[in-house]
């Protein structure tokens, strides 16, 4: 599972901005709700795996892709890269 490799690696890191840790991950993901009162239109998943400059640049070009929330598009909600259930 990609997050608990993440949060193994960021183990000891002092400049590490986040405060989960694996110890966390069990009790987090029991208690995780997915976001109800917000619709997909509103939500665009972006990687995070590369530097900042990357992860902004690719989150601006999402957005400025992505269809007008209200617009009676399919095809805008299953390209938002939004997964089921979320």
């Amino acid at each position: 599972m990609r997050l608990k490799k993440r949060l193994i690696e960021r183990t000891g890191k002092l400049n590490e901005v986040s405060d989960a840790r694996l110890e966390d991950f069990e009790t987090l993901t029991r208690s995780y709700e997915v976001p109800a009162e917000v619709g997909k239109c509103h939500l665009v998943a972006v990687q995070t795996e590369r530097s900042f400059e990357a992860t902004v640049v690719e989150t601006l070009e999402a957005l400025a892709q992505r269809a007008p929330c209200g617009a009676k598009n399919e095809e805008a909600e299953a390209d938002a890269g939004i997964p089921e259930g979320i």
